[in-house]
């Protein structure tokens, strides 16, 4: 009757199905996904594995784990079978089973290995050379001490790491480059309290922000702080005698800065304020192209990091007054701080450090901190950092990282509103 013949129906789709499986090698699926259709005329040979966020790619190229280990049916029999109840198949539930379950191990395969592949991604990293981009040009404090970084990140980590210097703009041609990198820890910049603070206090507009945009990596130095020196024909022999002199004839003196809304800018805006001075800023494009105007008198006032004034100062050209942190510099014994001439609780150290983008994944920034750990106790490290200026900071973890950026953006929000900063 209609039974047996319903029957004898299935056994024959049965048979063929399985006559189908054993013939010729094993295809990939047409459309990868879980929930998708297998749909007919779709054989464009490429992959469509969504699911686990893999692009389109050629079928030669997708995951072993996304084939079948049967031969894809006809256009035939995929139409007879597509998005249909079991009973609408002609083909017995057992069997029916039987033939969905490579798809079911495929789709569970490929989950795993997705999630394999980004453990081993982060356990193998770096599998390739990393860049640093440094914000500044070729042979200051921040190049210098970047230099050294790479080359130890590159002994400890057995991968090249390269050192690209993108000045301009204040940082921002740096954040510029790091923001158009993949988030996956082959790019890294040099980064201090201009990067993380003070151009976002300045211009607010800007389409950052630190504590969104960028992933701490961690601190690695401390720079000896900025220096207030003069031109040697200037009378003043102290901070002390400057700020009388400063006071004796306000707007006669101007001082030279690396630009407006640099962080010598804010700290000498800083200076002036808290002692009620009126000294003109003149802005220059770097503290390399202010250093040589003080030198030639057409400023008699300049503040710069420890690397610019040494030369000069050896020379016996300019003098060096006071530095900007709370305590004498180990770097610099001699130059009193600028508290001592009568600004209490001023203090401004620059630490520098290296930020990631947001989204890099934490075990490869713990990697790189952990490495960054390893350096700065080195004693070599050490000496090549007191030739340009700075000292290792011991604690690289980025939790201490994200403190000091979350602290310098509140200090210096507060100065740039306090000067009435705005960008050019």
């Amino acid at each position: 009757g209609a039974v047996g013949k319903r029957q004898r129906n299935a056994t024959a789709a049965t048979h063929a199905h399985r006559r189908e499986r054993r013939s010729g090698p094993a295809q990939a699926l047409v459309e990868c996904g879980i929930g998708k259709r297998r749909a007919p005329g779709r054989e464009d040979g490429r992959c469509r594995a969504a699911f686990v966020g893999v692009p389109r790619h050629p079928v030669e190229e997708c995951l072993p784990a996304m084939h079948l280990s049967h031969p894809q049916p006809d256009a035939a029999a995929r139409a007879r079978r597509q998005c249909r109840p079991w009973w609408r198949h002609g083909v017995p539930l057992r069997s029916y089973l039987k033939s969905a379950v490579p798809l079911g191990r495929c789709v569970a395969a490929a989950l795993v290995l997705a999630g394999a592949c980004a453990f081993a991604h982060a356990d193998d990293y770096p599998v390739r050379p990393v860049r640093i981009i440094v914000p500044y040009a070729p042979g200051g404090q921040a190049d210098a001490a970047v230099r050294i970084l790479a080359h130890e990140f590159s002994v400890l980590l057995q991968q090249p790491f390269t050192v690209e210097n993108v000045p301009g703009s204040s940082g921002l041609a740096a954040i510029n480059a790091l923001m158009r990198a993949p988030a996956d820890g082959y790019t890294l910049s040099y980064g201090d309290a201009g990067h993380w603070a003070i151009n976002f206090a300045v211009n607010p507009a800007l389409p950052f922000d630190p504590e969104r945009d960028f992933a701490a990596v961690g601190l690695f130095g401390r720079s000896a702080g900025l220096f207030i020196v003069v031109n040697d024909a200037v009378p003043a022999r102290t901070l002390t005698e400057l700020v009388a002199l400063a006071r004796a004839g306000p707007g006669t003196l101007s001082y030279a800065s690396a630009g407006i809304g640099s962080i010598h800018h804010l700290i000498m805006e800083d200076f002036k304020a808290r002692l009620g001075l009126d000294v003109v800023h003149i802005p220059y494009k770097g503290s390399s192209q202010a250093m040589p105007a003080v030198v030639g008198g057409q400023v008699p006032i300049a503040i710069a990091s420890l690397a610019n004034v040494t030369s000069f100062a050896k020379d016996g050209r300019i003098r060096v007054l006071g530095v900007s942190t709370a305590t004498r510099s180990p770097m610099a014994p001699s130059v009193p701080p600028m508290a001592e001439a009568g600004v209490a609780g001023f203090d401004h150290n620059t630490e520098a450090g290296l930020i990631a983008r947001a989204g890099t994944p934490h075990a490869i920034i713990n990697r790189l901190s952990q490495a960054l750990g390893r350096m700065v106790a080195m004693p070599e490290v050490a000496a090549g950092f007191a030739k340009a200026g700075m000292e290792p900071v011991p604690d690289t973890t980025p939790a201490r990282l994200a403190e000091r950026m979350r602290d310098d953006r509140r200090k210096y929000a507060r100065i740039v509103r306090a000067a009435g900063i705005t960008s050019e």
